[in-house]
């Protein structure tokens, strides 16, 4: 059972449903969602809740090694949803399938950290997208008790964004370089991931640099190591993606 249609259910989705057929291709639009945030989800969301994603990339996965790709252009939301498509590409990336990403617009808050969880040398963007960070929010209500407990469960998810973003981006270096403007000629050995310091420096620059509400240029993501290459007008990356294979049913 494959989780896409046969036909383009839309002027919209339709060719993006052929791209998952044919290309491997599976798109994060929107927001982030689970099916258990059932009272932000609308009927325009339902095709991108974090389920759906997760399972059309575990299928694809099993089905061949060949490059999966997603298709960036999303808010934010979630960050339990988010965490659980990230699970599925770390699944991937372990059985050898490369999990290509392409900012196409805008990866913010959630979004940048999938983001990040690209295989590296594969992840993308288009010159005039942006890449957004911050630290999160989550209301919490209940007795103090159940405040509590909530607050250790939301510091636990946090930290799992604040490791992927320490150590498969090059986000403390970019910190230090060009928000603190205090690199040294020592600074790069302080920060080896290697060393149990290096590794408590990088986590403590993460969730320093996210303290702030913090929009990257693709330059500057580039720069930060969030994104490993720009597709500049004309690449030819770009025609690979969405070009579809000849004889295809449904083809464009």
């Amino acid at each position: 059972m494959q989780p896409w249609s046969k036909e383009p259910t839309g002027p919209i989705v339709g060719p993006f449903v052929l791209l998952n057929r044919d290309k491997r291709t599976l798109t994060l639009f929107g927001s982030i969602h689970a099916s258990t945030d059932i009272g932000m989800i609308t009927s325009e969301s339902i095709p991108f809740l974090a389920e759906n994603v997760t399972a059309s990339l575990l299928i694809l996965g099993s089905e061949s090694k060949e490059p999966i790709t997603l298709l960036i252009n999303n808010a934010g939301g979630s960050v339990q949803a988010g965490i659980t498509i990230i699970q599925a590409i770390e699944h991937l990336k372990a059985n050898g399938v490369p999990v290509r990403m392409v900012v196409m617009g805008t990866a913010a808050s959630m979004a940048s950290v999938i983001l990040a969880t690209g295989s590296i040398g594969h992840r993308y963007s288009f010159p005039r997208a942006l890449v957004h960070f911050h630290s999160g929010h989550q209301q919490i209500a209940g007795t103090p008790e159940e405040v509590e407990r909530a607050e250790k469960f939301a510091k636990r998810l946090h930290g799992q964004m604040h490791e992927i973003l320490a150590f498969e981006t090059k986000l403390p270096e970019y910190f230090l370089k060009r928000v603190r403007d205090e690199w040294e000629e020592n600074s790069a050995a302080a920060l080896d991931p290697s060393t149990e310091k290096g590794r408590e420096k990088r986590l403590k620059f993460v969730k320093e640099f996210l303290g702030a509400e913090t929009y990257l240029s693709a330059e500057q993501a580039l720069e930060a190591g969030v994104i490993d290459k720009i597709l500049v007008p004309g690449d030819p990356l770009v025609d690979e993606i969405f070009r579809l294979k000849s004889g295809k049913e449904g083809g464009l």
